[in-house]
């Protein structure tokens, strides 16, 4: 806790109540704070996991939500956090029906940014870093051949399943400007290091391919608004 209100201080101590920008270097305007929800899909699956003959590995679709910040050092190069919700897991098939192991996480991605403007857009960028995520929860739902439910969802067992997950990100996207703040899709691809599911002597990891759309505050700017209109009710 105390490192995070260190960290709060010094973020606070950059601010300029003069302009929206952060601090300034070779006095050249540079850094910002941007943060938002977000809101996704992803197609997953656990690598190897066969757990008898005949059966076939598929790509779950899931889900994401949560809230990202971005703490920019200059109009290119910036460091993005993210506090996420997400599903994972996968579906497997076989003869008679399939079952899908629902596996629910929340996630905390760390990811450095380089940024560009390209073809009228406000930034396009490449991004790369590492995810921890912690698993939450989740289902395991059986349906037969026909598509009906056959009333088999039960809670994950937690035997043989992993309770962190960490691995790879890595991702591409682009962003557009309005007026209170900035649209953006994201493309995302994540890769476990470590076994999901400890069971299987093969390795069980996580493999996700996600999208996601994103609106982003400048922090900064709200801030000052939010200032402006207190001292000004009538101000825009």
């Amino acid at each position: 806790m105390k490192k995070y209100s260190i960290l709060l201080l010094l973020l606070l101590t950059f601010f300029n109540v003069a302009n929206a920008q952060l601090f300034k270097i070779a006095g050249q305007e540079v850094g910002f704070v941007y943060v938002g929800p977000k809101l996704g899909t992803n197609f997953s699956q656990i690598s190897n996991w066969t757990e008898f003959s005949g059966v076939k590995n598929k790509n779950r679709i899931g889900y994401q939500f949560g809230v990202v910040g971005e703490l920019g050092f200059t109009n290119r190069f910036s460091i993005d956090g993210e506090l996420v919700f997400l599903t994972k897991g996968h579906k497997q098939t076989f003869d008679g029906g399939s079952t899908k192991y629902n596996v629910n996480y929340l996630g905390i991605p760390l990811l450095a940014k380089y940024s560009f403007k390209i073809l009228g857009l406000s930034k396009v960028y490449a991004k790369g870093g590492t995810f921890a995520n912690v698993r939450t929860g989740g289902t395991m739902v059986f349906e037969s051949e026909s598509g009906q439910n056959e009333g088999l969802e039960e809670d994950l067992d937690p035997e043989g399943w992993r309770r962190v997950d960490w691995g790879m990100s890595i991702g591409v996207g682009a962003e557009y400007e309005v007026d209170y703040g900035i649209w953006g899709i994201d493309l995302r691809y994540d890769q476990s290091f470590l076994d999901v599911h400890t069971s299987d002597t093969a390795k069980n990891r996580n493999r996700t391919f996600a999208i996601s759309i994103v609106y982003k505050y400048d922090l900064v700017d709200l801030m000052l608004r939010i200032r402006k209109k207190r001292v000004d009710p009538d101000a825009q």
